[in-house]
């Protein structure tokens, strides 16, 4: 199996939780934002801080991939 299958079936299996709208969309944006800093070399030894970079990236993530009931 390729890598890129690799990260699409793990992606695939994450366990998730439920809105009221199906399942929450967090924790998969959270780690298409964290491969973006590994991207643009903001990790340091496979450990991430909570700061300005980390919320703003995902907020922009946020923006452009998850869409609202009523949106």
């Amino acid at each position: 199996m390729n890598q890129l299958q690799t990260y699409l079936q793990a992606f695939f299996k994450l366990k998730r939780g439920g809105t009221k709208y199906g399942l929450a969309p967090h924790k998969p944006i959270l780690l298409l934002t964290l491969v973006e800093l590994i991207e643009k070399g903001f990790d340091q030894d496979n450990h991430f801080q909570v700061n300005g970079d980390l919320v703003g990236i995902f907020q922009e993530n946020w923006r452009l991939l998850f869409r609202q009931e009523g949106s």
